[in-house]
């Protein structure tokens, strides 16, 4: 009864952990009416730390397969649209084609991290061709783990490039959830792994226990 009941508290503890991560997206809009290499937007975060792992692009057919880079910065890009140093090159996929104009081109990006309860910088870019369209004007989307400001348009030349204000960027976010998360989330595939791997262990050890006896 003793191991039973120390096997039932640890099955709660690997369900309470699959709980605490849940995946989610953000979507601002793919109906361009312009474009250039890029744009800079604001991403403020609410209570729980995020982890980006995958973005789409509203991307130009001509001018491909295209390099898609992301940086971010810590704090509003505003007045810093042509300061290189204070950017980090977070990720850079190459060879990426285009699903056509207006429609998502899904990019797995290499996962990065944005703290609860801040303000960060992102500057999406295709570096050297103008293939990234967007939307003239400024908006805002948000839910309830995240708000995007949106934003400005940048031409070729990285930081270099010229400014185009407001733009909106044409995309969207896939992150997960890391300190928190709805009851039934569906769990990301290495938490299901950590909860099999627990269980097989815990039934191992039982099963060795009994022969010992």
């Amino acid at each position: 009864m003793k191991h039973f009941t120390a096997l039932v508290c640890t099955i709660g503890l690997l369900i309470g952990a699959v709980g605490q991560v849940q995946a989610a997206a953000i979507t601002t809009t793919f109906n361009s009416n312009n474009g250039a290499a890029g744009n800079m937007f604001n991403i403020t975060t609410f209570d729980n730390v995020l982890t980006v792992n995958s973005m789409a692009f509203n991307l130009e057919t001509f001018g491909g397969p295209h390099t898609i880079n992301v940086y971010t910065k810590s704090g509003s890009y505003v007045g810093f649209e042509n300061n290189a140093s204070h950017w980090t090159l977070v990720s850079q996929s190459t060879g990426i084609t285009s699903s056509g104009q207006d429609s998502p081109t899904l990019v797995d990006v290499l996962d990065f991290s944005l703290l609860a309860n801040t303000v960060t910088g992102i500057f999406v870019t295709t570096v050297t061709t103008s293939g990234m369209d967007y939307t003239n004007g400024s908006n805002t989307f948000a839910n309830a783990d995240l708000r995007l400001e949106l934003g400005i348009g940048k031409g070729m030349g990285l930081f270099d490039g010229r400014t185009f204000s407001p733009r909106t960027w044409n995309g969207t976010i896939n992150y997960t959830v890391q300190n928190g998360g709805a009851v039934g989330a569906v769990p990301e595939p290495g938490t299901i792994l950590l909860m099999g791997s627990g269980l097989a262990g815990l039934a191992l050890w039982r099963s060795r226990k009994s022969t010992i006896r």
